[in-house]
């Protein structure tokens, strides 16, 4: 009965560190995707025309 128990919370244990690592990865993921069309959406610096007079 103890071996079983045991076990139980092991599993339990792991389950609950794999989701919790798979939320990590989530969050992580999502703030990378967040960052990436923000960045898209910035429009890219001018450039200089060359040989412009003011």
């Amino acid at each position: 009965m103890q071996e079983s128990i045991s076990r139980r919370n092991f599993l339990k244990g792991t389950a609950i560190g794999a989701g919790a690592l798979a939320v990590g990865a989530g969050g992580a993921s999502l703030l990378t995707a967040a960052g990436k069309a923000y960045a898209a959406k910035k429009p890219p610096p001018e450039p200089e025309p060359i040989g412009y007079l003011p």
